[in-house]
Order: C-alpha cells, then structure tokens, then sequence
C-alpha cells in the first residue's frame, strides 16, 4: 500500500505532469481529475516516474555554467551548513560559507545574472549567480526549471550588498552570497503548491492542515513551535533548580468519575477497559504518599470534550504536586516560573508577587472568574433602583425559586461609546448574541442619545427617579450602550460578563478600545466556592479533593454550598492558564465528601480506593497545580488559535487531516471490539460482588 500509494504520488512529478498540470488547481474535484490526467500522461510516455527515480539515484548531474555549477545529487550524503540562513551579517563579509534550505523563490534577471531566495527555519538569505559574458549556458533557465521549495546547498563568498539594493526588512538583508555551486538536494514536485506560502491566509483551513508540514514552513509556525520548545527549557529548568523530580505517570488509566468524558480504550481482557487520562491528578498524589515531596511532568492528557479554539482533544500541561506546603508557596514557584518564561522567552519582565482576587470579586465586577482586566467595563448591582419597577423583565418573579438557585438581582453594564459607534443592524446582532447566551431572560438594551436621552423599549416604563439613578450609577454619556439583566445568583452577571467580552471585541475592532500587545495582566483567582449546585444536584466546583478552608470547615455538611475551597487560578488577560488546590490528604475526609456531600454510591467511591488507601497510609498534606501549556504559549505569543503553537493540531471536529486519524477499523478488528463489548454488556448483567471500602 505504501508503495502504491508513493507511486502515486511520483507519477504526478513527472515531466509531463509539469507540463500538462502547471495550472491553479482549485476544488478537490479538479485536483482528482487533473492528477488521473497526469498519471496517464506520465505511463504512456514509457517509463513511470518511481522508476525515473529510481535511474536517476545512481547518477549525479552536473551543469558547467563557466565558474557557477549547477549539481543535482543522486546521493544520500548531505552537505554540512556553515551557517543558517538567518545567520550572516556583514561581519561575515570575505568568508566563504555553505548554506542549505528551500528554494524560496527565483528571480532571473538576464541569462548571466539571477537571484534566489535561500529559506530555512531561521531566516533568508538571498544569493547571487552571475555568469561571465561569454558564458553559453542560460543558468536563468536552469534555474526556472528547478520547482520552488526544491531542497539545496548553495555554496560561495559572503559579500555586502550595494547600499541601494540592502534589505532592511530582512536580518541578512545588508549581505548577499556569491554563489559558486548550487546542488539540487531534493527537486521538489513540479505541480502547483497546494496554498501559496506567501499568503496562507487565503486558503482554507482544511488545506493548510491537510498539508500542515508545508504550512509549518511557513517563518511564523517556525517561530511558535522553536519558542514553545524553548518555553518548555525554561519551565524545565525552572523547576528542576526548586527541587523538583519529573516522574511520568501512566496515560492507560481507570474509569472514574472524576469530570470531563473520556476516551475509551479496549483491551485484549475481555469486558475490560483503559481510559486515557483526563490529568495526572490522583497518581501525582499517591507520589505524594510514596515520599516524592515534590513533582513534576510534562504530561500528556485527554477529554472527549467538544471542541473550540482554545481547547484540543488531546494536549499538554505542566503538572506539579509538593507535599508539606501551603497555597502561597505553590503561587511562588508557579510565579519564579512564570517570570522566567516571560524574561527570557520574551524580554518582558513580571512584577511579583501578583495581585490575589477573590472569586466574588471577579464575579461581581467582571461576570467571569478569568476576567480580562486589561479594560474597565466594569458590571455594576443596580437592584435597588429597580426594586419596584414597573418593568416587567426586571421583576422578581421568583418569589418560589429554591434556595440554592440564589437571591434575584439586577445587574447593568455602561459600554462607553458602543451606541454611537453601532448602527442598528449592528446594536441588533449584539442583542442576538446576548439570545444565544442566555438561559434566563437575556438583556436589556439602552442606547443614550443627546443630552442623555434614553431610547430602549422600556423607557416609558421607567419612572423619572429610576433614570436619574441609573445614569448617575454608570455615569452614562451620549453614544453609550447600557444593558441590563436581571435572575437569579450569578445568572445575570454570567450574562453580561459574556456580553461584556463580545462588547469589547467590537470597540477593539473600531478601534475605540486600543490594549497594548505587550500587556499582560497576570493575577491568582482564589476562594471558590468548594462545591456548587447543578440543576438541584451538590458537585464539586473544581475536583473532590480540594480541601476546604479551615475556617469554613465547620460547614462542610450543614452548609456546603457557603464552603469555600483552598482553590487558586492563574489567569492572563481574560484565560485561565492553570488551577490547582491544596488536597484533602486524610482518608476519612476524602471519603466524608464523597459519601455525605457529594452523596455518591458505594460504586463510584470504590472507583477512587486505590487514592484513599493511599491516604489512609500516612500522606502528608500536600497541593499542586496543572498549568495549559498550549494555552500558556499561545498566550505569550498572542496567538489566535491553540493551532498556531501545535505542530499537528486537530480540527473543530477532532480530525487531523494530514495522516486521516481517527481512521475505520478493518472488518477483523471491529469484530474484535464487538465481542468486546459483548462481554462487557453481559458482565453489566452480573450483580456485583456485595461490600465496599473498608473506612466508614
């Protein structure tokens, strides 16, 4: 198959093929019927091209251009570089220098002068290939011959070029080479490229990932993935200079009931499954009674989640566990961390220690518990102007609700400028967008006109003093935009939190919110709520195994929902780069919140014996932390999408379009699961065997 299928491929590179498949290939279709075309042509001229390839990789050709020379290697020996070609300077003036990379582009002058672009990951050069006058060979056409991104070795004299002809967008642009000898490495395919590498932003996305190892080439990709490598060097060292050992934990885990869905794996045990690890968190704390006091891996994780830019079914983070701290050292050494990446990776430094909000702080200023501070919009609690309105959406109408939906309120936002920058179709689709999401009763819209004139649908419900409150509140001014929602808990302010992003992404788009690139605003996000309430239904907040806070420990069965947790995030400019909490590391405890808070069966709690038995065992207190790699990179760089700092990233709907994965199974092996599962569904039928763990 591989060989058919490299045939395949070396048929539509022979000359014909050139010839005859030389035009822009748009649809798929066109590219099928164009490459059956080209396969035809290139059989009946004789001879296929694998074999072509095959003749020519005994042989080394070799152009005489009177003192330049043209090679095409037939060998399986490459030149050594003396040098990238994002290295020289005019300080290299007089050396002579081999360079090697892709032929970036050609550019024939006459038949005894032309310039090539020589490109590898780091940087240009250009190179000179100037014939004497008496010269017969045309090298401008040599030259057009060989296809762009043909692999070469060019070999010649460092010299500077004419002060009018330097480059100063180029590092290498105040020199050029002389070349004496090119030698063609690996002539590339001689069809169109599959997207322009000048202008990526005009092919599809699935194009640029079905053919991802061209698109890495591309300087920005080189750029991303060369300093997320140095980025984890800094982390690295970083950590292994605070004591810690990197110990890998298995990715082939248990089913638990731990949080996201994961992926299933068979096995070879009939009836019997692995899971791929969501997070190395309970072996990390079994590390912690094993006597490793201080942890770390670069570990590989998994969820079957629903996907989007910033998330990827599969991904990094950096995970760290210590054992006899408390939450502040942990906040230290992820910020000597920090500060290393963003110095050295960046030249940016980082004021330390970082500011502490809480998370009722965040919620009721921001709606969000990662909120983007480096903008003011902030929310404002106006339910005491409209305590009794004769605005029916912004009545309490929840006179029955339970006591864990929460109190109602009113909350408003001031979008300074937004009305008067907006025109109605646009002031529309953000009331669109506040539909979509919204579980409750969505928002409220106010635009402020001249001389503070109000023009909603419920103006004339609004009596005078409510008004003048409300515009005093948000010091509101004529264009802006004033929303308001009103529910239950944090419904509202989840709302307009939301609303507050999307708001501030059209004022950046019109240029009336300008924020810095190369402002970062780092802060910890600490005192969650340690369990919170899911449609009726108590759940922990983050994991079961934060412990609480002491002086909230009291409540933990009288009042859960009031306990706050030893959690703590990392946030940066509106995401969340990581969180982690201080463990429950006694056993009772641990089964105390699973059983009487959390109220699990006896079947889930044993899916989680073999972390308790280790508590059980004499584990010290410990906590740690789980930092997104991915989104730590991406962030740094200011990427759009995780996919700029992933080599081979995944698509919306989880596919990695250049090796086809996920792929069919043959018909032998999905019989093989089949049975599988059989098994599996007849063991369902069998009563488990009676008992539990041992601590009650």
């Amino acid at each position: 198959m591989l060989a058919s299928s490299f045939a395949r491929v070396a048929l539509r590179s022979s000359k014909n093929n050139a010839i005859s498949c030389g035009q822009n290939i748009s649809s798929g279709s066109q590219r099928a019927a164009t490459s059956r075309r080209c396969a035809v042509v290139a059989v009946s001229n004789g001879q296929s091209h694998l074999a072509q390839v095959r003749t020519f990789a005994a042989q080394k050709r070799n152009y005489s251009t009177n003192g330049v020379r043209l090679v095409e290697s037939g060998t399986y020996s490459s030149p050594r570089p003396t040098h990238n070609c994002g290295q020289l300077r005019l300080s290299d003036v007089g050396k002579t220098v081999t360079l090697t990379g892709w032929l970036s582009s050609h550019r024939p002058m006459s038949q005894q002068l032309a310039f090539i672009v020589l490109r590898d990951g780091y940087g240009s050069t250009q190179v000179k290939f100037e014939l004497s006058q008496d010269s017969t060979q045309n090298l401008s056409e040599l030259l057009k011959s060989t296809p762009l991104e043909s692999i070469l070795a060019v070999r010649g004299k460092v010299v500077a070029r004419p002060d009018n002809m330097r480059n100063s967008s180029m590092p290498t642009g105040e020199i050029e080479i002389e070349a004496v000898e090119i030698e063609i490495l690996n002539r590339a395919l001689n069809v169109p490229l599959p997207f322009q590498r000048d202008s990526p932003d005009t092919t599809t996305e699935e194009s640029r990932l079905r053919y991802r190892y061209l698109e890495l080439r591309q300087p920005y990709l080189q750029r991303n993935i060369r300093l997320r490598s140095k980025i984890l060097q800094i982390i690295r060292h970083s950590l292994v200079n605070n004591g810690f050992n990197e110990i890998e934990t298995p990715t082939l885990f248990r089913k638990t009931s731990e949080g996201a869905k994961e992926f299933l794996v068979p096995t070879r045990n009939p009836g019997k499954f692995y899971v791929l690890t969501q997070s190395p968190q309970q072996y990390k704390q079994m590390l912690m009674a094993s006597g490793f006091d201080r942890y770390f891996q670069v570990a590989r994780c998994y969820r079957d989640e629903n996907l989007r830019a910033d998330r990827q079914p599969e991904f990094t983070q950096i995970d760290l566990e210590m054992a006899f701290i408390q939450q502040e050292d942990i906040m230290k050494v992820i910020e000597d961390l920090l500060s290393a990446v963003w110095k050295e990776a960046l030249g940016h430094s980082m004021q330390t220690p970082l500011p502490r909000r809480t998370y009722r702080w965040c919620m009721d200023n921001y709606g969000s518990d990662k909120p983007d501070t480096r903008y003011e919009l902030k929310l404002q609690d106006v339910s005491d102007i409209f305590a009794n309105t004769g605005v029916s959406v912004l009545q309490n109408k929840h006179v029955k609700a339970e006591a864990w939906q929460g109190q109602f309120g009113v909350k408003a936002i001031n979008v300074v400028g937004l009305s008067s920058a907006c025109n109605d179709k646009e002031i529309e689709s953000i009331l669109n967008e506040a539909k979509l999401n919204s579980a409750g009763r969505g928002v409220v819209m106010i635009r402020v006109g001249k001389n503070g004139s109000l023009k909603s649908l419920i103006t004339k419900y609004l009596s005078d003093q409510e008004i003048q409150q409300l515009t005093s509140r948000l010091n509101v001014h004529e264009g802006d935009l004033i929303m308001l929602s009103a529910g239950l808990g944090d419904e509202p302010l989840q709302l307009l939190g939301k609303m507050r992003v999307w708001c501030a992404n059209i004022l950046q788009q019109k240029k009336l919110l300008i924020i810095p690139a190369d402002r970062y605003d780092f802060f910890w996000v600490v005192d969650f709520p340690l369990f919170t309430w899911e449609d009726g239904v108590m759940a922990a907040t983050h994991h079961p195994f934060t412990a609480p806070v002491s002086e909230d420990a009291h409540m933990l069965l009288t009042h859960p929902e009031k306990v706050r947790g030893q959690h703590y995030d990392i946030v940066l400019n509106g995401i969340e780069l990581g969180g982690g909490s201080i463990r429950i590391h006694r056993a009772e405890e641990q089964l105390q919140v699973f059983r009487d808070v959390l109220k699990l069966p006896l079947s889930k709690v044993d899916e989680f014996s073999h972390l308790l038995e280790a508590l059980s065992h004499g584990c010290p207190p410990h906590g740690g932390i789980a930092l997104g790699l991915d989104r730590l990179v991406a962030q740094a760089l200011g990427a759009k999408s995780l996919r700029e700092v992933l080599a081979f990233p995944k698509t919306g709907t989880g596919a990695e379009l250049l090796t086809g994965s996920p792929s069919s199974l043959s018909h032998t092996e999905l019989q093989e699961l089949i049975d599988n599962l059989k098994t599996a569904q007849q063991q369902l039928k069998t009563p488990p065997p009676s008992g539990g763990h041992e601590l009650n």
